[in-house]
C-alpha cells in the first residue's frame, strides 16, 4: 500500500522528525558553544539583576541541571508567580501526558493493532497501514477493542481532574504569599466609575468610613498630547545625546536635512537645532503639567479627568476589606477591587466608561469573529498541500499527478514539514493583531490585556489548527471517494477511518513546535544578531546600548495559548492515536528546560501580575478535556458503538460539574486573600519611601522633567549621563 494516504502520512512524520531533531541538536549544540562567549546574551537578566544570587553556569552542558534543579520557592522568591504556574503548568502536562503513556502503550496501542482494517485489500480507502495501525482507523466498527479508549478516556478525566484541582491549590496558596508581601499593590485599591462630585472626597470618605489612614489618592487624568509631547521631548534628548558622542568621537559638527526622512530641505546643524526643539518642548510639557497641578489644586472637575481612582493606604488588612465591598448606593458606581502593580496600568485607556469598553467589546468580538473565519482560508488550504496526492484523483486535479511520483522524502515535506512548518508561523502572526485588538478594546492593565490575547489566541488555535485542520484534513483524504460513492454509510465509514489519521498530520505540527521552535526559542539568534549589529553601527550612547541589551520580556500569553494548544491535541488524541502522546512529552519536557533557562537567565520582566493567567489556563486545559470526550462522542457514534459513546457523555457532564464546583472553590480564595490576626504589613516612614506610596500611582506623564536635562538644554551645555543607561557597562561586541 505505498501510494495510500496512511504511509504518505507516515513518511511525512518520518521526515518532520529527522527535520526537527537535526535542526533542535544544531541548535542546542551552537547554544552551548555560544552561552559562555556571550553572557551578556544568554544570561542577560543576571546582567542586570543585582539582587539575584546565581551566577552564570559553566562547563558545555553545565547549565542544565542548574536550571532544572531551581526550586519553586526559588522562582517564586526571585521571578514572581507568573514564571512559577507557568513552569508549573508545562511541569504538570509532562506528567499527565508521561503518567497516561504508561497505560496508552501497552494497553491502547496493543488493542487498537488487534484490528483488521490493515486486512482490507490495497483498493479499499478504509485500510490502514505504517503508523495509522496503531490508531482507532484499524479498529472496524462496532468492535470490543473499543472499550479500551472508553477505560483510557475515565482514567485519562481522573488523572486531569486529579492534578488540575492540585495546580489550583498551589496557585491559591502562593496567591496569598503574594498578597502579603511588602507591595506598593497590597496597600492599595483601584476605583472605577467614580461620580464626578466624589473625585476629590476620597480620602475623607475611606477615613471617615473605615477610620483608616490613607496614605494617598490619584486620580488620573486622560493627556494624550502631553504622553505625546513626552515621548517627543525623550526622544529628541535621545538624540542629542548621540549627537554628542558623534561629535566628541569623530571632532566633527553633525548635520542633517530637515525634510521628509532626512532626504530632503536644507541642511542645519543638528546639535542647535535639536536643543532649540527639546526646549520648546520642555516649555509646552511644563505648561501642560501646571495645567493639570492647577486643576487638582483648584479641586477643578474637567473633562479630562477619568473616573478612576486609586486609593493608597497603610496598611494591607484595609484595601483587601474595601475590595470586597459595595460602596455606592447606586449600581454601577464607586466599583472597587485590587489595584493592579502600577507598572502593570494602561495608563492609555483609563479614560474609556464601562460604557464605552461593552461598546468597545462587541466591535471587537465581531472583528475577532471575521479573522477566526477569514484565518480559515489558508489553513485549509495547507491542508490541500498536505493531501496533494489524494486530491490528484479527482477529476480536474490530474495535473497534481506529479507528486505521486516523488520520492518518499519529498512526498513527506509536501504532507508534513511544509504544512506544519508554515501553519505554525502563519499562526504566530496573529499575535500583534490580537494584540492591537485588545488595545482597542480599552483594557486598562497589562494583566487583563494580556488575558484577552491569551484568550483569542487559544480561539485561534483551537477552531483553525485544530477544527479545521481536523475536518478539512480528514474530509480531502477521502474526497475523491466520497464523490464516487456519496452515500451516508459510506462517508460515515470513509471518516471513521479518516479521522484518527489526522492524528498523524498533528505529530507533525507538534514536533515542529517541541523541537524547530524551541531551538529557535533557546538560540535567540534574532536578539543575538540584531544586539551585534546595533553595537557595531548604531548605539554609542549608554541609553541606546541599554536598549540594544535588553531582551525584551517573557511572552506568557503566547507560549501559555501555544502549550495549551498542544495539550488540547495530546487529550483529544490519547485516546484515538496514541503514539502522539510521545512527541507531546517532548514538546512540554523542552519547554520546561528552554523556557525556564529563558526565564532565570534571559528575560527581565518588569510587570508581576501574580499569575492572574493561570485561572483562565485551568479552564481552557478542561475545555481541551470536553472537546477529548465530544469527539469520542462522535467518533464512537461513527463506528456504531453506542455503549461507549453514551459513558462518554457521562464523563462529560461530570467534567462540567467538576470544573464549576473546582472554579467556585477557588475563585474567590485566590481574588481575595484571608486577613492574618499579625504579621501583615505596615507602611512604616522607611517602607513608605521605599515603596513609593505617595507617589507610586501618579501618571507617568506628570513626573517632573529631569531637572538637569532641562539645565543643559536652556544653558546649550553637554547633557549630563543618562540615568537609563549610564548603569550599563560597555558590551562586549561579537
Amino acid at each position: 500500500m505505498s501510494d495510500s494516504a496512511a504511509d504518505r502520512t507516515g513518511s511525512g512524520v518520518a521526515t518532520t522528525l529527522v527535520f526537527g531533531v537535526a535542526v533542535f541538536s544544531g541548535v542546542f549544540l551552537a547554544f552551548c558553544y555560544l552561552r559562555e562567549k556571550f553572557p551578556a546574551v544568554y544570561a542577560a537578566r543576571l546582567q542586570s539583576d543585582l539582587k539575584s544570587k546565581l551566577s552564570v553556569p559553566v562547563g558545555f552542558f553545565g547549565w542544565i541541571w542548574p536550571t532544572l534543579s531551581l526550586s519553586d520557592e526559588y522562582i517564586f522568591s526571585y521571578y514572581g508567580l507568573d514564571a512559577l504556574m507557568y513552569l508549573t503548568n508545562l511541569k504538570n502536562s509532562f506528567f499527565v501526558v508521561g503518567g497516561f503513556m504508561v497505560f496508552a502503550f501497552p494497553v491502547l496501542i496493543s488493542a487498537f493493532s488487534r484490528g483488521n482494517q490493515r486486512d482490507l485489500p490495497d483498493t479499499d480507502p478504509n485500510q490502514t497501514a505504517g503508523l495509522a495501525i496503531y490508531s482507532q482507523s484499524n479498529v472496524q466498527q462496532q468492535s470490543s477493542l473499543l472499550w479500551a479508549a472508553v477505560v483510557g478516556l475515565y482514567l485519562l478525566t481522573a488523572l486531569v481532574m486529579f492534578v488540575m484541582f492540585k495546580t489550583y491549590q498551589k496557585y491559591v496558596h502562593f496567591r496569598h504569599r503574594a498578597a502579603h508581601l511588602p507591595r506598593t499593590k497590597n496597600f492599595s485599591i483601584m476605583l472605577q466609575e467614580v461620580p464626578a462630585d466624589a473625585r476629590y472626597s476620597l480620602k475623607e470618605f475611606f477615613q471617615q468610613l473605615l477610620d483608616a489612614t490613607v496614605e494617598a489618592v490619584h486620580t488620573p487624568f486622560h493627556t494624550p498630547q502631553l504622553t505625546k509631547k513626552r515621548e517627543e521631548y525623550e526622544a529628541t534628548i535621545a538624540k542629542l545625546e548621540h549627537i554628542d558622542a558623534v561629535q566628541n568621537k569623530k571632532q566633527t559638527t553633525v548635520q542633517h536635512k530637515t525634510g521628509l526622512l532626512g532626504l530632503f530641505g536644507p541642511k542645519v546643524d543638528s546639535r542647535p537645532f535639536y536643543l532649540d526643539k527639546a526646549a520648546k518642548l520642555s516649555a509646552e510639557i511644563q505648561a501642560m503639567q501646571s495645567g493639570v497641578i492647577e486643576a487638582i489644586e483648584k479641586k477643578e472637575v474637567t473633562k479630562d479627568m477619568t473616573s478612576v481612582a486609586f486609593v493608597t493606604f497603610t496598611d494591607t488588612k484595609t484595601p483587601r476589606l474595601v475590595g470586597q465591598v459595595v460602596l455606592s448606593a447606586t449600581t454601577g458606581q464607586m466599583i472597587s477591587g485590587p489595584a493592579p502593580d502600577p507598572a502593570d496600568v494602561y495608563w492609555g485607556n483609563l479614560h474609556i466608561s464601562g460604557r464605552a469598553f461593552e461598546i468597545r467589546s462587541l466591535i471587537v468580538a465581531c472583528a475577532v469573529i471575521f479573522l477566526v473565519f477569514f484565518w480559515s482560508i489558508p489553513v485549509t488550504f495547507l491542508q490541500a498541500i498536505a493531501n496533494l496526492p489524494a486530491l490528484s484523483k479527482i477529476d480536474g486535479f490530474g495535473w497534481l499527478d506529479f507528486i505521486n511520483s516523488q520520492p518518499e522524502v519529498v512526498k513527506g515535506i509536501f504532507s508534513s514539514l511544509l504544512p506544519s512548518l508554515v501553519l505554525t508561523v502563519f499562526m504566530a502572526l496573529l499575535i500583534p493583531i490580537i494584540r492591537s485588538l485588545g488595545i482597542a478594546q480599552g483594557f486598562n492593565t497589562h494583566s487583563t490585556l494580556n488575558r484577552s490575547i491569551y484568550t483569542r489566541y487559544y480561539l485561534f488555535l483551537v477552531f483553525n489548527v485544530f477544527l479545521v485542520s481536523t475536518i478539512a484534513g480528514s474530509i480531502l483524504k477521502v474526497l475523491n471517494e466520497m464523490i464516487d460513492d456519496p452515500s451516508v454509510s459510506n462517508v460515515v465509514n470513509l471518516l471513521a477511518t479518516s479521522l484518527p489519521q489526522q492524528g498523524m498530520f498533528f505529530m507533525s505540527y507538534i514536533i515542529i513546535n517541541a523541537f524547530s521552535s524551541q531551538g529557535t526559542v533557546l538560540l535567540n539568534a534574532g536578539f543575538l544578531i540584531v544586539r551585534w549589529l546595533k553595537l557595531k553601527y548604531l548605539a554609542i550612547t549608554p541609553r541606546e546600548r541599554k536598549a540594544a541589551s535588553s531582551p525584551g520580556e517573557f511572552s506568557y500569553p503566547s507560549m501559555y495559548a501555544q502549550g495549551t494548544i498542544i495539550w488540547t491535541l495530546a487529550v483529544v488524541y490519547a485516546n484515538i492515536t496514541p503514539i502522539l502522546l510521545v512527541f507531546a512529552l517532548c514538546y512540554f519536557g523542552l519547554c520546561y528546560m528552554v523556557h525556564k533557562y529563558m526565564i532565570v537567565f534571559v528575560h527581565n520582566d518588569t510587570i508581576q501580575n501574580d499569575g492572574c493567567l493561570w485561572p483562565n489556563v485551568f479552564r481552557r486545559n478542561i475545555v481541551g478535556l470536553l472537546i477529548a470526550q465530544a469527539t469520542l462522542v462522535g467518533l464512537f457514534g461513527i463506528k456504531e458503538f453506542p455503549a461507549g459513546a453514551a459513558l462518554c457523555v457521562v464523563i462529560f457532564a461530570l467534567t462540567c460539574v467538576y470544573s464549576n464546583r473546582v472554579q467556585e472553590h477557588f475563585t474567590r480564595p485566590a481574588e481575595y486573600s484571608y486577613l492574618a490576626l499579625d504579621g501583615e504589613p505596615v507602611a512604616t516612614a522607611e517602607l513608605s519611601q521605599e515603596l513609593k506610596l505617595k507617589s507610586a500611582y501618579l501618571q507617568p506623564n506628570l513626573l517632573p522633567l529631569n531637572q538637569e536635562e532641562c539645565d543643559a538644554v536652556r544653558d546649550g551645555s553637554t547633557l549630563p549621563p543618562s540615568k537609563s543607561g549610564s548603569d550599563v557597562p560597555l558590551a562586549r561586541v561579537v
